[in-house]
């Protein structure tokens, strides 16, 4: 799953030689790879994440214990109550959707090209 954490950025040389900072962004393939694995139930992509992200320090501990192990039982397709059915379209979606917008807000400052709006994507995903 891609992080929702602010982007790293990398230094790199122009063709003036000027060094420039620019956020390092996926390919508009990876967020299509992405969106099929999660859409087929690939287990890199379980539904409801893993217990050792929920456990980061990102999430806030619930009734004394971490959220990760309060996940239960791994079934087929991750963790939660719906893991057990593979994602519906519904869900992909709008997952695409919440990928677009958080790129739109984090580039909207440089002249890197949003990875999720890719034209070659939409006609996979709408087709």
């Amino acid at each position: 799953m891609i992080p929702l954490t602010s982007l790293a950025w990398q230094e790199v040389e122009g063709e003036d030689g000027v060094v420039r900072k620019v956020p390092m962004v996926p390919s508009w393939g990876m967020v299509l790879e992405y969106l099929i694995k999660s859409s087929t139930g690939h287990p890199s992509t379980p539904k409801g994440g893993t217990p050792e992200y929920r456990n980061g320090p990102q999430y806030k501990l619930v009734y004394g214990v971490p959220q990760g192990e309060r996940m239960g039982e791994k079934k087929r397709y991750g963790y939660g109550s719906y893991a057990g059915k593979k994602m519906r379209f519904a869900t992909i979606e709008q997952t695409w959707t919440a990928i677009k917008m958080w790129y739109d807000v984090e580039l909207q400052d440089c002249a890197i090209a949003n990875p999720a709006r890719n034209m070659r994507l939409k006609k996979v995903c709408v087709a």
